[in-house]
């Protein structure tokens, strides 16, 4: 059998600075060197031989077999020593080349992705092909597999199957990589940066899903929470968090305001994989001023479709709540009665509510009326003439109270004449 000859070269990285004085510390670090006329340069080919030049980084040698060799060297100079490791990769001549496309692109509907292997060249010769899938940011529709392909002689190609999963989740798009190893009888074709036995294929997976379409919805929150969750529907779910779904969020001051009602005014976050509804979370302050107040929270530089980007948040001052006792009271014409008025949630501070009647020459009320920090206060209703007015006792934002109101004809005394 002919032999091949390989010409190689050597390259390495060793000092090349003066030597340093006895004990002391070399301040030389290791870079690219370039052999030179001072060097050594002693070669194991893998094959049993070896070679020693001078001052020469080229060597030409001549294998008796094709195969996959390990060559190393040895470098040496006055300064010091290097030892180098390399392979060499000899084929026949003319070699069998083995080949596939650089890149595939598939829809994850399509169910499947054929790969066609082929070879040219030599076909005299069985050949063996190693293949690897890594799914990389396409697990969700592809799974990670390997086998072996085997050429015989005089066959030129083979398809590869590989198996494509719809996940019905949005992720817009996913990358995989094939990779090919042959057995040391041939050579790829192709080649992108590898060497001579390796191959490198990219699959692109097109996504079928749509981009799912947010909405966000209006909350009311009770005052004495320490957090609000603004509630966020999806059309759809996503396939992957951060950083492939993801919105920023701005609160924007009504009544309440940033960092007397609420502690966050702005952030972002990713949106949880196969989902169709998450949250914002706001923490909230404890403002001891009574009242129901409203802030609205834009979201704002989301990468899916908004139809709803604005939303109210009302925290509700139920501690504020009025109970009126009775809720139903029945007067004489004439007549006045006393409501007791408390507060549901006792404060530590006198809370002041204003009174209405629905129809004041019925029944008529005075306000406004002050219940005591951690007391009550009576309401008096003076019946006028009969009929069925409502009272309303609304503290100043709170949640208000009403007293239904029957007021009818009293007793007359028969008088004798």
């Amino acid at each position: 059998m002919q032999g091949v000859s390989a010409t190689l070269q050597a390259f390495t990285a060793i000092p090349d600075c003066p030597a340093p004085l006895p004990g002391a510390p070399s301040s030389c670090p290791p870079f690219p060197y370039t052999i030179g006329a001072c060097d050594t340069v002693q070669w194991s080919f893998g094959d049993g031989s070896t070679l020693s030049e001078i001052g020469s980084p080229f060597v030409t040698h001549t294998y008796a077999n094709p195969g996959l060799y390990q060559v190393t060297l040895h470098i040496s100079n006055a300064l010091g020593v290097a030892d180098q490791a390399g392979s060499v990769y000899v084929t026949r001549i003319p070699a069998t080349v083995v080949s596939v496309q650089p890149s595939y692109e598939v829809n994850e509907r399509d169910g499947s992705l054929a790969v066609h292997v082929t070879r040219s060249g030599d076909l005299s010769l069985a050949n063996s092909v190693d293949w690897k899938l890594v799914p990389d940011t396409a697990t969700a529709v592809i799974g990670a597999a390997s086998g072996t392909l085997r050429f015989f002689p005089g066959e030129a190609d083979q398809i590869l199957t590989i198996p494509i999963f719809r996940d019905h989740l949005y992720y817009g798009g996913y990358l995989a990589s094939l990779y090919f190893t042959l057995s040391p009888d041939g050579e790829m074709a192709g080649l992108t940066g590898w060497d001579a036995q390796h191959m490198y294929a990219q699959v692109i997976i097109d996504e079928a899903d749509p981009a799912p379409i947010a909405t966000i919805h209006d909350v009311s929150v009770s005052k004495t929470a320490s957090s609000v969750h603004v509630p966020i529907d999806l059309t759809g779910t996503f396939a992957a968090p951060c950083c492939r779904a993801w919105t920023g969020w701005q609160a924007i001051d009504g009544t309440a305001h940033f960092g007397v009602d609420y502690g966050q005014g702005s952030g972002g976050t990713p949106v949880p994989p196969a989902t169709t509804r998450f949250y914002l979370e706001i923490p909230l302050k404890a403002n001891p001023t009574p009242g129901t107040r409203t802030f609205d929270v834009q979201l704002q530089n989301a990468n899916f479709p908004l139809a709803r980007s604005r939303a109210t948040v009302t925290i509700v001052d139920d501690i504020s709540a009025i109970v009126a006792e009775p809720a139903q009271l029945s007067i004489v014409a004439g007549a006045s009665a006393g409501v007791t008025l408390s507060v549901a949630n006792p404060r530590t501070e006198d809370v002041t509510v204003n009174v209405t009647s629905s129809d004041p020459t019925v029944a008529s009320v005075s306000s406004p009326v002050v219940i005591p920090a951690g007391g009550h206060a009576t309401l008096l209703v003076h019946a006028l003439k009969p009929g069925h007015p409502t009272i309303s006792i609304s503290p100043a934002g709170g949640t208000p109270a009403f007293v239904e109101v029957e007021v009818v004809f009293g007793r007359r005394r028969a008088v004798s004449r």
